[in-house]
């Protein structure tokens, strides 16, 4: 006899997700990821550590984030990481920085065309090879700018601004492909009407937001508190308060079940 399908389904902690925010300047990307001093960022802009209370190391080359990735890996395969998450901001930058790289070796100053894109795919192969491992060994929070399009919706000419994670935009299918097959869900952050910061997982016609918790987006479109810096633990509970009410059990891949993890993400604030 088969045995019976187990009937209550699991998730992750919230502070255990990989996601990515993308969206408009200014609308609390960095703040927002922002989970205290267990989380380190890897910053591509010079001013971050004016902007966030977390660890921040500066990251100005491809090189330097290699070997922060292999010290990373390092550390937890000797069960010393002093880490509980990583963010990248911008990945954007980190394109750049992986594109200028594999150039260099080449001794080009960008992929040419007459090469059949076997740059391109090298260029594919060491960027997600190298962001493969990390978020392998550790929950990874990614920032990217939004890229927007005008698109036609109706047939009276409406025309309405459609945005995606400008990373996506730039790097192509592959990198696309590999985004949506490991990213627990993607958030649109922008700044309303009332001069409020917003972040949703809802997909829709206007955003490439994405969740596959299957909580998140039914949290709808949530306005953060002033504080964008406590954005992170805010949506938690919207996210603990829905898992509750679908009857998912929170299980941590440390073994940490439903009320453990619920205190553990209200005692961060």
């Amino acid at each position: 006899m088969l045995a019976d399908k187990p009937t209550i389904q699991t998730s992750l902690p919230f502070h255990e997700l990989s996601i990515m925010v993308f969206g408009t300047p200014s609308s609390g990307k960095t703040s927002f990821c922002n989970d205290g001093k267990d989380t380190l960022f890897l910053a591509t802009f010079p001013t971050q550590k004016e902007q966030v209370f977390a660890r921040v190391e500066n990251m100005a080359s491809w090189e330097d984030f290699k070997s922060k990735v292999h010290e990373i890996i390092q550390l937890k395969i000797q069960g010393q990481l002093p880490i509980t998450s990583v963010v990248l901001d911008i990945i954007d930058n980190l394109w750049n920085y992986c594109l200028t790289f594999i150039c260099a070796t080449k001794n080009l100053k960008y992929p040419p065309t007459t090469d059949f894109g076997k740059t391109w795919q090298e260029i594919n192969m060491e960027f997600l090879g190298v962001l493969d491992s990390l978020m392998r060994v550790i929950p990874v929070r990614i920032i990217s700018h939004a890229e927007t399009s005008e698109v036609m919706l109706d047939n009276n000419g409406v025309q309405e601004a459609v945005s995606q994670a400008s990373v996506t935009f730039k790097s192509g299918k592959q990198v696309q492909a590999y985004l949506k097959s490991v990213l627990d869900a993607v958030g649109y952050m922008q700044v309303n009407a009332h001069g409020q910061h917003t972040i949703t997982f809802v997909p829709n016609a206007y955003s490439q937001a994405k969740d596959r918790t299957e909580i998140l987006k039914r949290c709808g479109v949530i306005v953060l508190p002033d504080d964008s810096s406590l954005g992170l633990d805010y949506v938690g509970k919207y996210y603990y308060s829905v898992a509750e009410q679908l009857g998912r059990k929170i299980v941590s891949k440390k073994g940490v079940s439903n009320g453990q993890a619920e205190s553990q993400g209200e005692s961060q604030e």
